[in-house]
């Protein structure tokens, strides 16, 4: 894997560079043309392949024991969440045969978007809410006509969100023939960290309850 020391801002050999923030410090991400190139603290790199599958394969071991659970018995689970931006889908996804179990979901981040993929919300009822992660888990459950429903809302990070709830809180609700709701709060403000707390959470929640159900 070569690096090379980059700079923020558009490269001249370079087609695009855009600017992440990642644990805390920039780092860039820069297109070559011709050429794959992945991100790095202060570098530009060449992608590495294998690093981008083992960290698909940390994704699947995430969700390694649900994943089971749900081949074993023949149920399937939808997602509908928010603050971790997919990755609880992709979590699933990287399982391979994902499509016996996993139906489909999508990321809710704007009142927008949740009008869209969860229709109906009840007035007065606020998103980073336990009502709203069970909402999310149950509608997106019907909708995709899923045995389970996984519903996520929070604040990754690294502020808070408007009703006040500080950086690294999340709800999140599973909703099938056993439903459960809990509240994390990390106390972290890195929106990276949070994001990966969220989603181990969320599937620890779903392996827990599967194995209930």
């Amino acid at each position: 894997m070569s690096r090379r020391r980059g700079k923020l801002g558009i490269q001249r050999d370079a087609l695009m560079t855009i600017a992440y923030y990642f644990e805390g410090r920039f780092a860039s991400c820069h297109y070559q043309s011709g050429k794959n190139v992945g991100i790095s603290r202060g570098y530009v790199v060449s992608a590495d392949v294998g690093a981008g599958a083992q960290f698909v394969g940390s994704l699947a071991m995430l969700s390694g024991n649900a994943s089971r659970l749900l081949l074993q018995r023949g149920e399937t689970v939808a997602v509908a969440e928010s603050s971790c931006g997919g990755l609880i889908s992709a979590s699933l996804v990287a399982v391979p045969g994902a499509s016996a179990f996993y139906i489909g979901g999508g990321v809710v981040y704007t009142a927008q978007g949740g009008r869209q993929l969860v229709p109906g919300r009840p007035k007065g009822m606020r998103s980073a809410s336990e009502e709203f992660a069970l909402f999310e888990a149950r509608t997106i459950r019907e909708r995709m006509g899923a045995d389970w429903g996984i519903g996520e809302t929070g604040a990754s990070g690294p502020s808070g969100n408007p009703y006040g709830d500080r950086a690294g809180h999340a709800c999140i609700a599973i909703s099938g023939p056993i439903e459960r709701v809990t509240t994390l709060a990390t106390g972290e403000a890195d929106r990276g960290r949070n994001m990966w707390l969220f989603v181990h959470a969320a599937l620890s929640l779903f392996e827990e309850v599967l194995a209930k159900a």
